[in-house]
């Protein structure tokens, strides 16, 4: 908020620049028109940091019986990235009261990237590592629907508005250091998650979780 307000009071200096009335309104709207257009064009992974489980991690993102979980670490993440999709930010979430949140600039808070990078304080129970990029289908990307990718999507980066988010290819063998199959699940379910995971060519730990 206090970036925004900053934001807002260059803008109203910046109307003074034209003499008509329509450009004066679109100098009025580029704040609310940047926070939209950051919500549309940033996509992010978002990972849990921690040396043990997390039981409210596993109640909301993997419920039941059957959820695994991928341990690995920061850099081995950016590396398993890197080989199909170059142009990304990783980083820690910091944890803010967006009222009185005193730690960014104009400038900054006119970067949807680094906004990105900010929740509010009642999710700081996720400690949460992100990866985030531009809503663009790069070289390296995948379809959802397993089509072959377009000429244009081979060639560079390809933006469309429909698209929910990316689907990126990641070299798992680097990415996977660690399996852990949710609290409560049965023994067989570890068993075909190992099984599964050496068919890809995985071969890493698999164990069940910490938690009861």
């Amino acid at each position: 908020d206090p970036a925004r307000s900053g934001l807002k009071k260059i803008h109203r200096e910046m109307e003074e620049w034209f003499p008509d009335e329509d450009r004066k309104q679109q100098v009025r709207r580029f704040v609310e028109q940047n926070e939209a257009d950051g919500r549309e064009l940033i996509v992010a992974s978002c990972w849990f940091i921690g040396d043990h489980e997390s039981t409210e991690m596993w109640e909301k993102y993997a419920p039941g019986t059957e959820g695994v979980v991928i341990q690995s670490l920061a850099r081995d993440l950016a590396r398993s990235l890197i080989m199909s999709h170059h142009r990304f930010w990783i980083g820690r979430v910091g944890y803010i009261d967006p009222m009185c949140h005193s730690g960014m600039n104009e400038h900054e808070g006119s970067q949807a990237r680094l906004r990105a990078f900010l929740k509010r304080r009642e999710f700081s129970y996720e400690n949460e590592l992100r990866v985030a990029t531009m809503n663009w289908v790069a070289p390296g990307c995948l379809n959802p629907d397993e089509s072959s990718r377009t000429e244009s999507q081979r060639a560079g980066l390809v933006y469309s508005p429909d698209r929910k988010g990316i689907f990126v290819k990641a070299n798992l063998p680097i990415l996977i250091r660690g399996l852990r199959t949710a609290p409560g699940a049965a023994a067989e379910h570890c068993m075909e998650v190992e099984v599964l995971s050496k068919s890809g060519g995985i071969v890493v730990p698999v164990g069940r979780s910490e938690l009861l």
